[in-house]
């Protein structure tokens, strides 16, 4: 779910229908930086590119979507321009820090279109295949402020099956403990969202984990009548 302006997670608690709610992916004011898919319909688009040393970098980051069949699926997405939706990709660009040289963008006819009924992005890629793959390097979240060994609140997704799914909030930990927790709870692949002062957590309108962060986007569980 996207709001033109950021709002407290209990307001969005508090929409019809939502019996759950988590933050989604990263965002500057207003403007997120992450995807934001709903209903077949794309609402945001992931950055292309993120800025280090005074210096663009083409960047593959990792998305969270369920395709129209129902099955959830996790990637590297990047949104080429002109083109309306983003395409997956099975591997992020190959950067290491410090990478002194931005890579190419990726090639539109290496990617797959996606087709979402809803999705989310946000970063690092956590677990793939039922294994620990951090691609903290990769999606370039060095030079970013978020680090791989400091301990604060972490929100996370992650599928244990093509469709099951799992939201996962706790109000500390090191992004490089993510993937054990989750592997924990028989999730097979994973992103990190945005954590910090942005993780929170509503059940039934209650707050599990609140921060008072305003956010525009958000993971939403809602009755289906």
């Amino acid at each position: 779910m996207l709001s033109k302006m950021a709002k407290p997670m209990e307001e969005w608690a508090k929409t019809p229908g939502v019996i759950a709610v988590v933050n989604g992916g990263f965002f500057t004011g207003n403007t997120p930086l992450s995807l934001v898919a709903r209903e077949g319909r794309l609402q945001a688009h992931n950055i292309s590119a993120v800025t280090r040393a005074g210096r663009s970098y083409p960047v593959l980051r990792s998305a969270f979507w369920v395709d129209s069949k129902g099955n959830a699926q996790v990637g590297w997405i990047y949104h080429h321009a002109g083109e309306g939706q983003p395409r997956s990709y099975p591997q992020p660009l190959p950067y290491s820090s410090p990478a002194e040289v931005p890579l190419q963008a990726p090639k539109i006819n290496s990617g797959i279109a996606l087709k979402m009924d809803w999705g989310i992005g946000g970063g690092p890629r956590l677990l793939r295949e039922g294994k620990a793959s951090l691609t903290y390097q990769e999606e370039i979240f060095w030079g970013s402020g978020m680090r791989l060994d400091d301990k604060r609140p972490r929100t996370a997704i992650c599928s244990a099956n093509k469709q099951r799914i799992i939201l996962y909030v706790t109000p500390s930990a090191r992004l490089d403990e993510l993937p054990d927790r989750l592997l924990e709870l028989g999730c097979r692949d994973a992103i990190n969202l945005d954590g910090g002062g942005s993780s929170s957590l509503y059940v039934n309108g209650e707050s599990i984990h609140d921060q008072g962060r305003p956010v525009p986007a958000v993971i939403a569980v809602v009755l289906q009548h």
